[in-house]
């Protein structure tokens, strides 16, 4: 068959495997199928099942909106949240025989949920207001016309009232739900405060882990997460772990004494989340394997909406714990021994695991990855087995099809240096997809946000496409970036625009000497969020490239400190200098500052609910841009999508931003 090129419509054809969960005995797999519905406009997923030892898969569910799935502690059920009753709900199949049955009935529907240890019901995370628990189809009072029709009015007392992915903070919030099957649902938790990540349950099914705010001055920096447990004798909440530690996730231990907990030093902007252990009788976290200088975390990127989550599992014994891990590119599993302090790969490979599950003995795991030439797989890892070839097996091949008929450009990784005092930076480039080694081609640097992420070894549809089109591309991991140790990252955690881009030009310079088919006089520049910052910094410091891409921009920091869902934490990039004080370094930080140097055409990409980098950063950078009419300017907005729009947004959304894209590069890049 002869292959093609791929398309910007191409983009509503991937299915994506995701969510895999293994059942206790390590025999069948269960794992989520997403799709676009094109002509819904919307992503759609359903469940489906198959065996450890392969073979065809199952459908499950009927979807179209199912996720979720997790295995009953006896293997004999699976539990998933679902949508077909109208709001996420906790449904239960049978795994013999029988349909799904609705479990849950909570207005404003559930978020999260774990099993109870002995299967006899869940905690979970549930959308609650003043009034607590109420069934799901209780009605609204619409006699009241004052109430009918201000309903959607907010009104905002606290300091923290917004979250990108989530809106304005409204009157319903998640709080803490237990429930067993043959009792109603019990409320553990109350606003105004609410429930960030519920984490664990312990073996007894009466304590509970998640973190929260739960102090008085929680909107304060509402960012930092604090670590609680709610023990249902005492029917009580208490804090475990608070102020300087930022908390992404934690787990007991099985014997109950003792909990690991992956934490990062809240005061450190960029800093590696460690792993931690915490006596359960008192006592301080106690680090491990602080000697290993990279962050146990999953921070790649990719811009398609895959899906999971890449828990603590204590390994059988209780001496150690699986975490994930993130190192030049790739993510993997990992292994550490917490009372002997080592530390040993598991799991790995050039790709970026997103998801895995363990078996009940923590002998068997299944996990989805993502890698440059596919989207998104499940796999299974057995450690009984000896030879890594031996221990993994590839369950899905959800895209086979699809990518038997298109063609891709293969990333060449490379090194770049800015001098000799800076650390080499991995860096990729990509050659147009139909090169020809006897013609030029024009070429884009695409820039990543965070900036404390990386871009790693998972499929990258926008990079496709520009290869597609005839763009080289090159993309790199500069100092910012994680993954490659905490000074890496945090050396310019107060000073963007220096040592990152003195790393992206030395990605210029570096591109261009190796790859002579680079027409050197066209090359462009691009990113998004802290990508679509530099961008602006950029063409507002040299001219050297043709045109630009700028996406969900910071523009403005003294804007952006307060009016951000991370309002004022920004000022820990100042030394906590308010801007009304002192605004100087906000100018020096911002491209606002430096907007009149600007002669490169530019796109500005925004999102009209972005929460994160608010729309009035770009529409402040188009309105100085146009009115000084110095270069061609576009500004292209989104209404009702948030920040993750290039990965998470309507599909057609997504289509139409790569066409603006590449219809820029074509225009100005070529």
């Amino acid at each position: 068959m002869q292959k093609r090129l791929i398309t910007k419509e191409d983009l509503l054809t991937i299915r994506l495997a995701g969510e895999p969960q293994l059942s206790p005995e390590g025999d069948w797999v269960a794992y989520v199928l997403s799709s676009v519905n094109a002509n819904e406009n919307r992503y759609e997923s359903s469940l489906f099942g198959i065996k450890a030892s392969g073979g065809e898969s199952f459908r499950l569910t009927n979807g179209p909106h199912d996720s979720k799935p997790r295995f009953s502690p006896n293997g004999k059920e699976l539990a998933f949240l679902s949508k077909r009753s109208g709001s996420s709900q906790i449904w239960i199949l049978p795994l013999h025989k029988g349909e799904a049955v609705q479990f849950t009935f909570i207005k404003g529907g559930l978020s999260d949920y774990r099993w109870l240890p002995d299967g006899s019901g869940f905690v979970y995370t549930a959308n609650l207001d003043q009034k607590g628990i109420e069934d799901e189809k209780s009605a609204e009072n619409e006699s009241d016309l004052f109430v009918k029709f201000t309903k959607d009015v907010k009104e905002i007392e606290t300091l923290f009232y917004k979250m990108d992915g989530m809106g304005y903070l409204g009157a319903r919030r998640p709080q803490l739900v237990y429930h067993q099957r043959e009792n109603a649902p019990v409320q553990l938790t109350f606003g105004p405060q609410f429930v960030y990540q519920l984490c664990d349950v312990d073996s007894s099914g009466r304590r509970i882990l998640f973190t929260s705010r739960q102090d008085d001055d929680w909107g304060r920096n509402a960012w930092s997460s604090y670590l609680y447990e709610y023990n249902m004798e005492e029917a009580r909440v208490r804090y475990l772990v608070c102020k300087e530690f930022d908390i992404q996730q934690a787990t007991y231990s099985p014997k109950g004494d003792r909990l690991a907990m992956i934490a990062s030093v809240s005061d450190v902007i960029g800093g590696n989340s460690k792993l931690y252990i915490l006596p359960m009788q008192g006592g301080e976290p106690e680090a491990c394997v602080s000697y290993f200088d990279r962050t146990f975390s999953n921070i790649a990127l990719c811009d398609i909406p895959i899906s999971g989550n890449t828990p603590l599992v204590w390994g059988w014994g209780s001496k150690s714990v699986y975490v994930p891990v993130s190192d030049s590119g790739k993510v993997s599993i990992y292994k550490v021994f917490v009372d002997t302090q080592k530390i040993e790969s598991v799991v790995e490979g050039d790709r970026a695991i997103f998801s895995y599950s363990f078996s009940a003995n923590t002998r068997k795991i299944t996990f989805a990855a993502t890698q440059f030439d596919n989207p998104a797989d499940i796999y299974v890892f057995d450690t009984d087995l000896e030879g890594q070839r031996t221990k993994e097996k590839k369950l899905t091949d959800v895209n086979k099809e699809w990518l038997s008929q298109i063609k891709l450009s293969e990333p060449e990784h490379m090194k770049a240096r800015a001098n000799r005092k800076s650390p080499e930076v991995d860096m990729w480039v990509m050659k147009p997809t139909e090169f020809d080694s006897t013609k030029s081609y024009p070429a884009v640097l695409e820039i990543h946000g965070g900036p404390m992420m990386m871009y790693g070894h998972a499929f990258f549809f926008e990079f496709q496409l520009a290869a597609a089109e005839g763009f080289g591309v090159a993309f790199s991991n500069p100092r910012g970036s994680q993954g490659y140790g905490e000074e890496f990252c945090t050396v310019i955690a107060k000073e963007w625009g220096k040592k990152d881009y003195d790393d992206l030009m030395a990605v210029r310079k570096r591109t261009l000497r190796r790859h002579k088919w680079i027409d050197e006089k066209l090359f462009s520049v691009g990113g998004g969020s802290y990508g679509g910052f530099m961008t602006a910094w950029i063409i507002g410091h040299t001219e050297k490239f043709k045109a630009a891409i700028c996406s969900r921009p910071v523009i403005h920091w003294a804007a952006m400190a307060g009016t951000s869902d991370g309002n004022w934490a920004w000022l820990r990039r100042f030394d906590m200098v308010a801007p009304w004080d002192d605004d100087k370094a906000y100018k020096q930080q911002s491209p606002y500052s430096y907007i009149s140097n600007v002669v490169t055409p530019v796109l500005i990409e925004v999102q009209e609910g972005d929460l994160r980098c608010p729309f009035e950063q770009g529409q402040m950078y188009y309105a100085a841009l146009k009115y000084l009419n110095k270069a061609p300017v576009k500004f292209v907005t989104y209404p009702q999508e948030f920040h993750g729009m290039s990965r998470n947004g309507k599909p057609w959304n997504k289509v139409h931003r790569l066409h603006q894209i590449i219809s820029w590069l074509n225009q100005y890049g070529k």
